[in-house]
């Protein structure tokens, strides 16, 4: 079983072996996979955020990039990724290539995320430190999905004031990782109740809104 972050459109990271790949032609004979792909140690990889300006205002949008060290030799190993959050602020480009080093450090054990936690229990790694902090098995999956919201939402205020340049200049001033998320944000019956309260014609008339505006 191989762990992949894959939070791009053709390349992935492989926790096991340590490599990022990929999917489309990359120059300088590069060594691939089973599957093909141009593979390559992820110690051969930099990270890097790219300023674009969107309009005569000055308006500007930040970008993450990864790309093969040597960029002239193996051109195509290069990556160029939206973040998924403010894109006004580089901050949430550090944080997403944090994150990445993080899933890929295969001496910890799986980050505490929602997207991860189904696969948890396939990594031994990650089964050993669960089973000694006595981790629920099931926790983001049986919390609300506006309580997860809001979590994010603080979440990303923090990324967004973090002092990412101090930080890599003096490891010392980052912050703990959070290594019992379970225990920080238990799951609250107050949502739940909310939900209840809700009228079922008032939800099914929300359901019947969201199809004929946005389809889904």
């Amino acid at each position: 079983m191989h762990f992949i972050f894959n939070r791009f459109k053709g390349a992935y990271i492989d926790r096991e072996k340590q490599t990022i790949s990929f999917t489309w032609r990359v120059k300088g004979n590069p060594e691939k996979n089973e599957f093909g792909h141009a593979t390559f140690p992820l110690t051969d990889i930099e990270a890097f955020y790219s300023k674009q300006i969107k309009n005569q205002q000055g308006g500007s949008s930040y970008t993450l990039c990864l790309a093969h060290k040597d960029h002239y030799t193996y051109s195509g190993a290069f990556l160029q990724t939206n973040v998924r959050d403010n894109p006004h602020n580089p901050n949430h480009c550090q944080h997403k290539w944090e994150l990445i080093q993080r899933f890929a450090d295969n001496t910890l054990p799986l980050p505490d995320m929602p997207e991860l936690e189904a696969f948890r229990h396939l990594d031994p790694l990650t089964v050993a430190y669960d089973k000694k902090h006595n981790r629920p098995e099931y926790h983001w999956r049986k919390m609300h999905v506006k309580h997860q919201r809001a979590i994010e939402e603080a979440l990303e205020e923090m990324v967004h004031n973090f002092p990412f340049e101090s930080a890599i200049h003096d490891p010392t001033c980052a912050k703990k990782e959070l290594e019992t998320p379970w225990l920080s944000w238990p799951i609250e019956q107050k949502y739940f109740d909310d939900e209840l309260a809700v009228p079922l014609w008032r939800k099914r008339a929300g359901v019947v809104f969201r199809q004929l505006t946005i389809g889904i």
